[in-house]
């Protein structure tokens, strides 16, 4: 009797592409809140807080300088992360969906450099233009994931619950009952989880279209034998 090699078959095959890709979001995502924390534990305005994150980039010390080269290193590796994430993501998402969540991972990583590279002291209209192109960003990118299907469910309740905080931070923020530094701190700790757990997300999703695809091949080349 002929035998069925395909039936063998048991460990998923990882995604090749996913580990590699992922690493540039690591780097983006891992290094912005150890500068950050580092520029907060040497600045010299103990103060800062009561005004917001880029209060940490406007003086002429290590401190600053440490805060604004992270907040462009991040950014940098941001939107490369978002241009080579084509590559890894899963099968089946819809081609404007996929443009669309690339797309506003670049711009938040892109929005995230110009605030690096651009400081208060420099110009205040297009450092606070950049900054709330990065809140866009972060929004635009998360509504978007909605549309990538077969995450997992608590993935996409947490996604939905940063959609909803991110969007009446805002309103909240523009009727001023809150201070900018308070919902940067909301948004920026939101974003940083949400990031973190997107590469793993993803690998669930393209591991879950793998999955399917052996069966139906395990399935055909049974039929045949």
């Amino acid at each position: 009797a002929p035998s069925l090699p395909a039936l063998t078959v048991a460990a998923p095959v990882a995604p090749v592409a996913l580990p590699r890709v992922h690493r540039l979001g690591t780097i983006a995502i891992s290094s912005l809140p150890i500068g950050v924390l580092l520029a907060i534990l040497t600045t010299t305005d103990p103060d800062w807080w009561h005004l917001h994150f880029s209060q940490l980039g406007t003086f002429a010390t290590v401190s600053s300088k440490l805060f604004n080269s992270t907040v462009l290193f991040s950014g940098f590796f941001l939107a490369a992360y978002g241009v080579l994430l084509a590559v890894a993501l899963p099968q089946g998402v819809g081609r404007r969906t996929g443009r669309i969540f690339r797309g506003s991972i670049v711009s938040a990583g892109l929005h995230l450099t110009v605030v690096g590279m651009i400081p208060i002291p420099v110009s205040v209209v297009l450092h606070d233009l950049a900054a709330s192109g990065l809140g866009l960003s972060f929004l635009t990118m998360v509504a978007s994931s909605l549309g990538i299907r077969g995450r997992h469910a608590a993935f996409r309740r947490f996604t939905v619950f940063c959609v909803v905080v991110l969007a009446s931070g805002m309103v909240i923020l523009t009727a001023g009952f809150i201070t900018l530094a308070l919902f940067e701190i909301v948004a920026f700790s939101l974003m940083l989880v949400w990031l973190g757990v997107l590469p793993r997300a993803l690998a669930y999703r393209a591991q879950a279209t793998l999955d399917r695809g052996k069966k139906v091949d395990v399935t055909s080349q049974t039929d045949a034998a």
